[in-house]
């Protein structure tokens, strides 16, 4: 009996452990992005690194899942595979996207203006109107939350609170 005790609470510390890291790699984008009264809830998304990796595209959209295979095959121009992809199926899809420099500042936000909401773009020139706090950038994965300030929301009716937690992407030939 004993054996079976031991078996069985082998077999669980196993399968805890193996939740736990699954759990930990997994990617994804969530948060709210409000203009005008209208809000997009964001719920999936895909990374990929422009210009040779200097920059990250984070784009985190309101579909329910992103598929990375067939876009990490794309050899040029992924961004248009990947708007292909989101809105097959999904008329009326948004994005939110973020552009994040290898130092973690933003270098430019902007969205998709697939779901009707008014195309908003928040660039690195106005500080004041968000907080980002990437925690973690090597190339491989990136990790943090970008929110906007009341600054925004008093002046362009604008506000978003968003977390990202992605892999980038391989480096195709052409972005």
């Amino acid at each position: 009996m004993k054996l079976f005790q031991t078996i069985g609470t082998g077999a669980l510390c196993c399968a805890t452990a193996l939740l736990v890291a699954c759990g930990s790699a997994s990617a994804g984008g969530f948060g709210t992005y409000t203009a005008d009264g209208k809000t997009m809830t964001l719920n999936s998304g895909y990374a990929w690194p422009l210009k040779g990796g200097k920059i990250t595209k984070v784009a985190i959209c309101d579909v329910a899942k992103i598929d990375p295979a067939p876009l990490n095959a794309v050899t040029d121009y992924r961004y248009n595979a990947f708007y292909a992809q989101i809105s097959k199926g999904n008329p009326g899809r948004g994005c939110v996207e973020l552009e994040i420099n290898s130092d973690g500042q933003l270098e430019g936000m902007n969205t998709n203006n697939m779901s009707g909401l008014r195309m908003g773009i928040v660039s690195n020139d106005n500080p004041a109107a968000y907080k980002l706090d990437v925690k973690r950038n090597d190339g491989k994965r990136i990790e943090g939350t970008i929110q906007s300030t009341d600054d925004l929301k008093k002046r362009r009716n604008t506000e978003f609170n968003i977390k990202f937690d992605f892999d980038v992407a391989p480096t195709p030939s052409q972005n």
